[in-house]
């Protein structure tokens, strides 16, 4: 078994599963309540194969001088074997005259045409482009734990839950708090010039910010804060309904002034039309929408939220969601990192899984209120498909992955033997560093 970056295989979307981009993004899963409905429900995300990326991507399987049919609905490419080779040439050449192209409106139509592709071809890329460069099944690869505990998903509710509801200078005021505590971040929005590689934390610096070292108050009280200073800031710039009534009057004497009067010779126009039927009043009903909290809402006291809503008002669900949102990673992460030894029994396993996703789903589901559904993370899909298969299969999937053999994507068949050595030792000290701390 082995651990890779993914997501240089050149697959669509999230890079390890068939599954489109709303289906990953935006659908909320329903929690599994038992462990055969969690083998259910991991039916929905498929992983592909070496064979079926090859096939998918209309290349010739390793060793085979024909492509094979192609799987995708619809599609006839191979179908017909007197064919086949004609087809293969056809298709590589028009990839070779995309690719040729060097400029930006040339690599934007070579983009296009792999991505066309790709919607049709569960993820998969066409020609050279498209097929596999490491031969290995997904289902035996294990996704990065640690980078996306540590790295990924927290950023999610920083971005979406605390700085985009924080005015340009509150975001400043966040920069300055946490060059105090020594976890320094640029804040800054992307068209503010903002560094993009201080945009986060590394993961040495995300576990210190936690775990309250180097400067840092502690995770609870640190988040707590930055939130607190986001939602006075909310409070601050907001519009009272003193404020808005005198808005909404100039608006109401537009309403209620008279129609304009013809112009000269305007009636001679429309003296010989069919006068204009008096208009029917329009009528509106009134739905009312029941709003369904979120489960950690559920889980949560009622009393500290009814705090929250009695001091912010109409602002309380945003501030709610803020902080739950940090509440649905946490659940998570320390579930993840209790996890389960490699040789312990499949049962055990099995039940650590479970726990495992149902705690995705409710990270999801919180950061899905969080972000007004625009957040554009996989890793929250991966957390609770992908995450879930690895701990049934190696039980403890922070540890197994450190001690297992790393081959990140800078290995290129045109890269050095000697330099991929290099690489790959950096990459397993850092994953032992890291799961040491």
């Amino acid at each position: 078994m082995c651990r890779y970056k993914i997501y240089t295989e050149h697959l669509a979307n999230s890079g390890w599963c068939t599954c489109s981009r709303d289906v990953a993004l935006r659908q909320v899963p329903k929690k599994p309540e038992s462990v055969s409905e969690m083998y259910t429900l991991l039916e929905q995300c498929h992983e592909l194969t070496v064979e079926e990326r090859f096939v998918l991507s209309h290349m010739p399987v390793p060793g085979e001088d024909l492509p094979r049919p192609c799987t995708a609905p619809g599609c006839t490419f191979a179908h017909n074997r007197s064919t086949a080779a004609q087809e293969l040439q056809a298709l590589l050449h028009e990839e070779a005259e995309l690719r040729k192209v060097d400029t930006k409106a040339g690599k934007a139509a070579y983009s296009r045409w792999r991505m066309a592709h790709a919607h049709a071809h569960r993820n998969v890329q066409p020609g050279e482009y498209g097929a596999p460069m490491i031969h290995v099944s997904f289902s035996n690869v294990i996704l990065d734990g640690l980078h996306m505990a540590e790295l990924n998903l927290p950023k999610l509710p920083f971005k979406h839950a605390i700085l985009n509801n924080a005015s340009d200078d509150a975001r400043e005021a966040i920069s300055q708090l946490l060059k105090q505590w020594r976890h320094p971040l640029d804040t800054r929005r992307k068209d503010d010039n903002r560094q993009r590689a201080q945009k986060w934390f590394t993961g040495e610096k995300w576990h210190s910010f936690c775990a309250g070292t180097a400067g840092s108050p502690g995770g609870p009280v640190a988040i707590a804060t930055l939130v607190l200073l986001m939602a006075q800031d909310m409070q601050l710039r907001g519009t009272s309904a003193a404020d808005a009534a005198p808005a909404a009057a100039p608006a109401a004497a537009a309403a209620a002034a008279p129609p304009r009067p013809a112009g000269r010779g305007r009636s001679m126009l429309t003296a010989g039309r069919t006068p204009t039927p008096a208009a029917v009043p329009l009528t509106a009903t009134r739905a009312e929408v029941t709003r369904q909290p979120t489960a950690l809402e559920l889980a949560a006291d009622p009393a500290d939220l009814a705090i929250i809503r009695e001091l912010f008002g109409s602002r309380a669900e945003t501030i709610i969601n803020s902080l739950l949102s940090f509440d649905g990673f946490f659940i998570w992460y320390f579930n993840l990192k209790e996890s389960v030894d490699h040789d312990a029994p499949l049962s055990e396993k099995e039940a650590h899984a479970l726990k495992n996703c149902r705690a995705a789903i409710d990270m999801m589901e919180i950061f899905e209120r969080s972000s007004i559904r625009k957040h554009g993370s996989f890793m929250p899909h991966g957390a609770i498909f992908k995450t879930t298969r690895d701990i049934i299969k190696v039980g403890d999937i922070c540890g197994a992955t450190a001690s297992l053999p790393w081959s990140c994507r800078t290995l290129r068949r045109s890269v050095s033997r000697s330099r991929a050595a290099r690489v790959a030792r950096r990459c397993r000290a850092r994953a032992r560093r890291a799961v040491a701390s």
